[in-house]
């Protein structure tokens, strides 16, 4: 069940790599330094959110299932930490270059 949720999900894998990093590069290039991290939890969240939608859909869809809330849960785990990951690099290539 895991896997399908993944697999849902890697159908926006394209929308991860070009929506994504364009918005942490705004946020870097147009945000107050002080409150960069304030200012960049706000979208990070929100794309979260948004990008969780095929996994909420396949979720009550899938809803009588055995065990479906651990997968719905371990899936939206491992998206958190593959943006976690993907923010954290944005950063240290953005202030590497800049």
């Amino acid at each position: 069940m895991t896997k399908k949720y993944l697999l849902y999900n890697i159908f926006g894998l394209p929308f991860h790599f070009v929506i994504f990093p364009g918005l942490a590069i705004h946020v870097l290039m147009f945000a107050d330094p002080d409150t960069w991290f304030q200012t960049i939890l706000f979208p990070f969240g929100l794309y979260f959110l948004v990008s969780a939608v095929p996994s909420v859909i396949c979720f009550f869809v899938e809803f009588r299932e055995e065990n479906n809330l651990k997968h719905f849960v371990q899936t939206a785990l491992v998206i958190y930490v593959f943006y976690f990951v993907m923010v954290t690099l944005i950063v240290y290539v953005y202030f590497l270059i800049f």
